[in-house]
């Protein structure tokens, strides 16, 4: 990784880029939940508004990628952080001013950072791969996630110790970190970057979100893998709001160590990556992700019958594990098995389909708070998790590496 750093310096830039937007985005990822429940002090509103950036993923995402897919990417990566460092600058000052702001603000500001967050994802993506030399790009995945789970397992408790400063000075930190990354990825040399394939200019945007979803939904491989990927973020999102409800009305540290826990997970599945990949290889990882999610959330909701929310901590622990190696398996295939015109239109794909479930979890998970049913809840998504591996397993088995297989391409160094 340290001669990527050195040797690469657009690499290092957008590294050092990420790794600004990503402390900053942990930081408020358990402020936005606790605030709401606090504020509003009810589980199933609290749950609404953190569904809210699902809906505008739900509706933008296809939009987003045909704009990655159509449009320069590093100016997508720019104009996305400038928007969300906006966004957060007026819910900060909302909170400090009057320490109160309406759910249906909320939801707006929720809804358009998640709008502009997945316009920088599904950028992120091909801009990555343009960055990286084909030989260096598993590495370079690898170590990455490495980076962004030891963030996320700071961020959280970071996060929870400056919500019980302030309220506001999260959402300060977050519109701060997207500056640096704003900065950073402005001084980017172009000129060292692998030209990627662009959507043709002659239609509509809507058009070419058509052809990027119908290029998914007959894929042989994507169109399983997306709906298995959708399944999970149902159960993830639904299983950690699940968690938070129930450890919100104890000592604040404790959400922010419930979310730390679960990149701790993210981290260890992250230093496994390329030891499992060479093992397994291809969508085995998937599949194998679904039956230790079930395992562990029977197993959690037994332990947590007996030790209560301090159960949600092996449980968001273990869940996480085998999460970077699939999202790697996933990453994989669609950088080096489907054309550059077509990946940002791929990603987003993905990305709606998996909103489309995830906007469901945190109700979900909010109404079994509310009547108190935590263990059963647990029961209930372990089921749901192991019954999506049984249906998935023949579809997705049988696809090895052979299927993601690196073109001859050269990058600029």
């Amino acid at each position: 990784m340290a001669g990527l750093l050195a040797e690469n310096n657009n690499f290092r830039l957008f590294y050092l880029a990420r790794l600004s937007s990503i402390a900053g985005s942990q930081i408020t990822y358990v402020a936005v939940p606790v605030l709401a429940l606090r504020m509003y002090e009810s589980a199933v509103t609290a749950a609404f508004v953190t569904s809210s950036q699902y809906v505008a993923t739900l509706l933008l995402g296809p939009l987003a990628g045909a704009l990655s897919d159509r449009h320069d990417q590093r100016r997508n990566l720019i104009v996305a952080d400038a928007v969300r460092l906006v966004l957060f600058a007026v819910l900060a000052a909302l909170i400090g001013l009057t320490n109160h702001v309406p759910v249906v603000v909320f939801c707006l500001i929720i809804m358009a950072n998640s709008a502009f967050a997945s316009l920088f994802s599904s950028s992120s993506m091909p801009f990555f791969a343009a960055i990286v030399r084909k030989e260096d790009y598993s590495r370079a995945v690898s170590q990455s996630d490495v980076r962004d789970y030891s963030i996320a397992m700071i961020g959280p408790v970071v996060g929870a110790a400056l919500f019980a400063v302030n309220n506001w000075l999260p959402f300060v930190l977050d519109a701060a970190s997207y500056l640096i990354s704003m900065v950073l990825i402005l001084r980017i040399d172009t000129a060292k970057t692998r030209a990627v394939e662009r959507a043709p200019s002659e239609g509509s945007i809507l058009a070419l979100a058509k052809d990027g979803a119908r290029f998914v939904v007959t894929h042989r491989v994507l169109s399983p893998a997306v709906a298995l990927n959708a399944l999970q973020s149902l159960v993830l999102s639904a299983v950690v709001f699940l968690l938070l409800a129930k450890a919100a009305g104890g000592d604040p540290v404790l959400p922010g160590l419930l979310l730390s826990m679960q990149a701790l997970g993210g981290l260890i599945g992250s230093l496994l990556i390329m030891r499992l990949f060479g093992i397994l290889g291809g969508f085995k990882l998937l599949i194998l992700q679904n039956f230790v999610w079930a395992s562990t959330l029977l197993l959690g909701a037994v332990l947590m019958h007996y030790f209560g929310v301090i159960a949600g901590l092996f449980v968001l622990l273990f869940v996480w594990i085998p999460v970077p190696s699939a999202q790697f398996a996933f990453g994989n295939y669609v950088n080096f098995s489907v054309k550059g015109s077509m990946r940002g239109r791929t990603t987003a794909v993905s990305q709606v389909v998996a909103s489309i479930f995830a906007l469901a979890g945190p109700v979900i998970g909010g109404l079994v708070a509310d009547g108190q049913h935590y263990v059963a809840g647990l029961l209930g998504l372990g089921a749901v998790t192991l019954l999506g591996g049984i249906v998935n397993w023949k579809r997705l088995w049988r696809i090895d590496s052979s299927d993601t297989e690196i073109p001859d391409e050269s990058v600029a160094k």
